[in-house]
């Protein structure tokens, strides 16, 4: 197998089952995307929530002609232990063919208001 073939091979399926973060005080609106060229299945948390020091939900961007989700995904702009800041939520977006979300996996662009 070629090299290129290979990058392409590995390339091809993205599983998240640990945790992936984007957030807190050094990454202000952080940023998080995943590309795959078959699949990204996530049974993990993938995460850009707000900071509890106040600063702002990042964006979390999926792309695959397959996604699915069993797991967490959030941009959530209401941090724990922070009751009254106005933040804005993130965003997440999902470029794909076909989504499947089960009833355990959870979309979170919450925010005050």
């Amino acid at each position: 197998m070629s090299a290129l073939s290979l990058d392409k091979f590995q390339g091809g399926i993205v599983r998240n089952s640990g945790s992936l973060e984007a957030t807190g005080k050094a990454l202000r609106g952080g940023k998080i995307v995943l590309e795959a060229s078959d699949l990204i299945d996530n049974s993990g948390s993938i995460r850009a929530d707000a900071g509890a020091d106040g600063s702002p939900a990042g964006r979390i961007t999926l792309s695959a002609p397959l996604v699915q989700n069993t797991g967490l995904i959030s941009a959530s702009a209401t941090p724990a232990g922070v009751a009254d800041m106005a933040l804005g939520a993130g965003a997440i977006s999902i470029i794909a063919n076909q989504f499947i979300q089960s009833a355990s996996g959870k979309l979170d662009v919450s925010a005050f208001g």
